[in-house]
């Protein structure tokens, strides 16, 4: 699974590279930035992520929007692959959250190889009628545009990685009693400096490691060959 910065640098790629055609850009972007709103635990993964998607669904889509939200499940199989195959978890520290620590280090690598995010920043202010057709609340849409706005509009650190995931979970935090609500808190800010910590520390091991940095653009920066 990527990230959101690595969706949208897949999605800009192949546009650039003629592979898909679009009318609207920003709804190509809205609609490969839109699966993820499930970390909002607004909807489950499997209703805005087709399990068995193929490259003729992303290229026949019914609509711009649609062409992006099935190219984001489309990434998120064809990046797991490319991944496994090569290996490159076996050359990260023994975690439980490698998959994590990777999609967003990636995103640090490719965030400046876009030079239009001030454009880009302006398509979270628009909420199309085919994202609320998910039936999901759009106050949580909104929440989930301003919240990628601010992680795309600067390049990413682990603090600003840390800060994104700490809003996610902050979010989810639904506790009525008072105390417990309390408890989950304390737990939570705890656990996001726990993650910055290591954030900090494990992306230092992979800047240093050249080899999985040249896979990993291997993979991106031959996106429409892989497509």
């Amino acid at each position: 699974m990527a990230a959101p910065i690595a969706h949208i640098f897949c999605a800009l790629s192949l546009l650039n590279a003629g592979k898909l055609t679009v009318t609207d850009k920003c709804a190509f972007v809205l609609g490969t930035s839109f699966p993820d709103i499930r970390y909002l635990g607004v909807i489950e993964r499997n209703e805005t992520h087709d399990a068995h998607v193929t490259w003729t669904d992303v290229e026949h889509a019914k609509s711009d929007f649609e062409k992006g939200r099935l190219l984001h499940a489309y990434l998120d199989i064809k990046r797991e692959a490319y991944i496994v195959d090569n290996k490159l978890y076996d050359g990260m520290a023994d975690t439980a959250y490698k998959t994590h620590i990777l999609k967003f280090f990636e995103d640090t690598l490719l965030w400046k190889k876009i030079k239009t995010w001030d454009k880009i920043c302006t398509y979270f202010d628009t909420i199309l009628p085919e994202e609320q057709a998910f039936n999901i609340d759009p106050r949580h849409i909104h929440v989930w545009h301003s919240l990628l706005k601010k992680y795309v509009k600067q390049q990413p650190g682990p603090q600003d990685i840390s800060h994104f995931l700490a809003y996610l979970s902050n979010i989810k935090l639904k506790e009525k009693n008072i105390i417990k609500y309390v408890i989950k808190k304390i737990k939570s800010i705890i656990i996001n400096k726990i993650i910055y910590f290591k954030l900090s520390r494990d992306f230092k091991q992979l800047a240093d490691n050249q080899k999985l940095q040249q896979k990993i653009m291997h993979f991106y920066d031959n996106i429409a060959k892989e497509f």
